[in-house]
């Protein structure tokens, strides 16, 4: 299944999903712009920086672990007014129920996993530490509740493939390298691409820039509306002389028209091309008039 731009994966994926039909993804989305995985890597945080309130607290919100805000405020008030520090209080349990703080059970687990993961971050193979915080937190279980689990689990076997890469070329690789990795990646906007693995007989949902130079028996086109394949619009700010050197309306549109013959070549057998025939409110959509063109 072919589409445009990257953002369509999304909803095509929850139908598939939806559907219980297996799919794999291929795209250009950088891992760390992902909203779990900044979840996940925020207990990385919380653990490499052990002791550090601010990236605990950070942690201590992530919604999987069903902290509530309001327990951990009241843990942080108790901290100031002890002054003790934040993780010898988050430990104990009795005290914290006798404090009547909100959710202490989960604050203190939270508490406890935390100075065992840490201990087990000097002791164990980053790959086994790794895999040991993703299922032990519940951020696992978390993914599969999602709608669109596949798409979400795909996301963490891409940076599950890229940890194995580095441990690869780095048999000592440890929490402080992923740390270090994870702020180069994000100060420096790298992009790491988010590229299932295909299983089986699994629907491969791709941009048509990623499908060049591969064939498939059946394609199904997505999306292929006016303004989305073809004269795509574009934002002027302020208006130029006419140059004698302009391209012409044709001219511009030739790029996307190669892209979207491309794009209907990659099939041996078959090609659907769809589109969606009105908007939300109602109005109606012109095709792409590359689908006319076809002889």
């Amino acid at each position: 299944m072919l589409f445009r731009e990257n953002k369509e994966a999304s909803p095509l994926a929850e139908a598939l999903a939806e559907l219980a039909i297996p799919f794999s993804i291929g795209s250009n989305i950088s891992l760390f712009n992902d909203p779990d995985l900044k979840k996940l890597i925020s207990i990385f945080e919380a653990i490499g920086k052990f002791g550090d309130i601010e990236k605990t607290i950070f942690a201590m919100h992530t919604d999987f672990l069903n902290i509530p805000p309001i327990g951990i405020y009241e843990l942080l008030e108790l901290s100031r007014s002890f002054k003790k520090s934040l993780l010898s209080l988050a430990s104990r349990s009795e005290f914290l129920k006798e404090k009547e703080v909100t959710g202490a059970d989960k604050i203190s687990s939270f508490a406890e996993h935390l100075s065992f993961w840490r201990g087990k971050s000097h002791n164990e193979n980053f790959l086994k530490f790794f895999e040991r915080v993703t299922k032990e937190s519940g951020f696992i279980a978390y993914l599969l509740n999602q709608k669109n689990y596949p798409e979400k689990i795909s996301r963490l076997s891409s940076l599950f493939r890229e940890i194995k890469k580095s441990i690869s070329a780095n048999l000592a690789y440890n929490l402080n390298n992923f740390l270090d990795f994870v702020d180069l990646a994000k100060e420096n906007e790298i992009s790491i691409s988010s590229n299932s693995e295909v299983i089986g007989d699994a629907i491969r949902l791709l941009t048509a820039h990623k499908a060049k130079g591969l064939e498939f028996k059946t394609v199904y086109l997505s999306g292929a509306i006016d303004r989305h394949w073809g004269n795509k619009y574009e934002k002027h700010f302020f208006l130029l002389p006419v140059s004698p050197f302009s391209s012409s309306e044709t001219e511009k549109n030739e790029e996307e028209r190669r892209l979207f013959f491309m794009a209907i070549t990659r099939a041996k057998d078959e090609c659907s091309i769809t589109f969606h025939r009105f908007r939300e409110d109602g109005k109606e959509i012109t095709p792409s008039q590359f689908i006319e063109e076809i002889e």
